[in-house]
């Protein structure tokens, strides 16, 4: 076999699985992230779905989104970045989050707060710093909504901006 017809192959499992997930979100089948819960933006910035590889700690991983700047490629110092989202069913999140080694205003002094807001009231954060993979296992149960924020802590050495944070992870637990 060689490179172009593994390359076919791979595109087609990648567009088969986009359809089939846009196919199972109009159907009303279970959705299994929280990007597919059609989450709603209430602070400057956004979060955008993204298929790409960045560096972490000299480690690969797949980013499948990233909440930051629209304009800027990072977060204002006195911005915020938040998103909610209605979480029928679902009984859990498992997030994995991180800078990319290359964004710009990474450096070692730079670093943002994930922070967790249920049902209105926030309950938990998490400091990501360069170079760290931050995980949370987040209890919803009994639980109807969710909010993510991004709050710039320190900005980096030279800037008055913070990075963008990308997920690896952001799974559902029903």
């Amino acid at each position: 076999m060689n490179l172009r017809q593994i390359t076919s192959g791979l595109a087609a499992v990648v567009a088969l699985t986009s359809v089939a997930t846009d196919r199972a979100n109009a159907q009303g089948l279970p959705v299994s992230t929280l990007y597919q819960l059609g989450c709603i933006q209430i602070e400057t910035g956004g979060y955008w779905r993204v298929a790409q590889n960045i560096s972490v700690n000299r480690q690969i991983f797949t980013a499948v989104t990233y909440m930051g700047g629209i304009s800027k490629p990072g977060v204002y110092f006195a911005d915020r970045v938040e998103m909610v989202c209605g979480l029928p069913g679902v009984r859990g999140l498992n997030l994995s989050v991180a800078f990319a080694d290359n964004a710009p205003y990474v450096d070692n002094r730079a670093q943002v707060r994930l922070v967790i807001y249920k049902d209105g009231q926030r309950s938990e954060e998490k400091i990501v710093r360069r170079g760290e993979l931050a995980n949370l296992a987040i209890d919803l149960t009994n639980t109807r909504s969710l909010a993510i924020g991004q709050e710039c802590v320190t900005t980096s050495t030279d800037s008055n901006y913070c990075p963008n944070l990308y997920f690896m992870q952001e799974t559902l637990v029903r």
